[in-house]
């Protein structure tokens, strides 16, 4: 019969063996966690530039997985302001020393377009991405082709995209906000700009009634990107124009 020493001393050492595998178990997903925040950019597999012919902007490009994706936001101005806008300043002495506020964030930032300007706007030869042309992009950054499906915030590769803390990357996503005409907080009008960016996609999302398309969010300290739908009337984003890659 095992002696009550025994009995306790067979105990502790299961207590003991329980705490180590634990312990060993939370060492290794830290060691994972760190391998799996590596914000690495993602190499391209070419790069380029293309010249929009109707206003003899300059645009860089970087190929990923078969696909051509503009490096920049698209910046050409349709004159409807319904489809089309650009961030205004509200700070008159710095606009004054700096000059038009209207051209330094359509240089930095882009337009903002309604999801029927983001189609009109497309240079000849490119297209508003699709959904799935997003999901390719993410997964060839890194993200599991299960996550690249899920919705709200998945992965933990946005920084490999994104511009951020004075850092660039091939793809230099720039947070521009984007525009609604929503009164949210007692607001409309431009919003994020600096912090959020929002990007268009030409995908329904059918899994909804009504008037639903797909987009894309980055938030400046997230590793994550944020996938969803919203109806397009009244709102106005980002664009990154794809095409085959040439």
């Amino acid at each position: 019969m095992m002696s009550l020493h025994d009995t306790i001393t067979r105990i502790l050492r299961s207590i003991l063996s329980c705490y180590f595998t634990l312990l060993l178990t939370l060492l290794m997903s830290v060691s994972c966690a760190k391998e799996e925040l590596d914000i690495t950019p993602t190499t391209p597999q070419a790069t380029g530039t293309f010249t929009d012919v109707r206003d003899g902007a300059v645009y860089h490009y970087v190929s990923y997985a078969g696909l051509d994706w503009m490096a920049e936001n698209m910046r050409y101005q349709i004159a409807d302001p319904v489809l089309c806008s650009v961030y205004q300043d509200a700070d008159t002495f710095y606009d004054a020393i700096n000059g038009n506020p209207s051209m330094r964030n359509l240089q930095k930032y882009g337009c903002l377009y309604s999801l029927e300007g983001a189609r009109q706007a497309a240079p000849a030869g490119w297209r508003l991405p699709t959904d799935a042309d997003w999901q390719r992009l993410e997964v060839a950054s890194g993200m599991s082709e299960d996550e690249a499906t899920c919705l709200e915030w998945r992965g933990n590769i946005a920084r490999r995209l994104m511009a951020f803390n004075g850092q660039t990357t091939p793809m230099n996503i720039l947070m521009g906000g984007y525009y609604t005409n929503h009164t949210i907080m007692g607001t409309s009008g431009w919003r994020f700009k600096g912090s959020q960016a929002f990007f268009w996609t030409d995908t329904k999302d059918t899994d909804k009634n009504g008037d639903y398309y797909f987009y894309r969010k980055f938030f400046y300290n997230n590793d994550a990107i944020y996938r969803q739908s919203m109806e397009p009337a009244a709102n106005k984003l980002s664009v990154r124009y794809v095409r085959d890659a040439q």
